[in-house]
């Protein structure tokens, strides 16, 4: 499938074929991500994010169970206890 790049406002835009946007199913307002690996880019539906935001925020955290709540810091506090800050 060919299709060509086009000026966007100040962008530049690429128009996918309808059969494409269906075949991987692509709607109007479907949130995507671009990523590159030298000339070749990625397009990938995009997680949504608070999907995102909760998986993040649990790997970077090591929840400690020998510890008392005080002793944990402000973030995993947060994180774990819900506390406000």
């Amino acid at each position: 499938m060919r299709t060509r790049i086009t000026k966007w406002g100040n962008s530049l835009a690429v128009r996918l074929p309808k059969k494409a946007a269906d075949r991987i199913g692509f709607k109007e307002g479907t949130e995507v991500s671009i990523d590159h690996d030298g000339a070749i880019f990625f397009l990938r539906r995009a997680p949504h994010p608070l999907e995102r935001t909760r998986k993040q925020d649990w790997k970077q955290y090591v929840i400690p169970s020998n510890k008392p709540k005080e002793a944990v810091s402000r973030d995993i506090d947060s994180v774990v206890y819900g506390a406000s800050r």
